[in-house]
C-alpha cells in the first residue's frame, strides 16, 4: 500500500494527494473505489493479525504490538477521511462509504 503512494499517510500529505486523485484518468477515478476498499481490507486484515499476536507475545513485546495497531486505526481513519475528500464514485453494487465504515469499526 504504501509502495503505491496513492494515500496520504498523515494530514499533511491530503492536499497532495487530493490533487493526484483529480489528475488521474477519468477511469482511474470511477474504479479507484475498489482500490481504496482493498486497501482498507488489507489494513483490517493487519489490524487482526496484529491483534492476535498479543495473545502469545512477551510483555516487551506487548508495547510494539501495541504502537503497530494505533498506527493501523490511525491509517483507517485517514484512508476512510480521504475517501470522503475526494468524493469517490458510487459502484452500483456496493456502496464504499459504508464498507469503509464497517471495516474500519471491525477495528476499533
Amino acid at each position: 500500500m504504501d509502495d503505491l503512494d496513492l494515500f496520504p499517510r498523515n494530514d499533511s500529505d491530503m492536499t497532495v494527494k487530493m490533487n493526484q486523485f483529480n489528475s488521474f484518468d477519468s477511469y482511474v477515478r470511477r474504479e479507484f473505489h475498489h482500490v481504496v476498499v482493498a486497501s482498507m481490507e488489507a489494513l483490517c486484515h493487519l489490524y487482526r493479525a496484529a491483534k492476535q499476536s498479543v495473545a502469545t507475545a512477551s510483555a516487551v513485546q506487548h508495547g510494539a504490538i501495541d504502537q503497530q495497531i494505533h498506527e493501523l486505526q490511525r491509517r483507517a481513519r485517514l484512508l476512510v477521511t480521504f475517501a470522503g475528500v475526494i468524493n469517490l464514485p458510487m459502484s452500483g453494487e456496493v456502496d464504499t462509504y459504508a464498507k469503509l465504515a464497517q471495516l474500519e469499526n471491525n477495528m476499533l
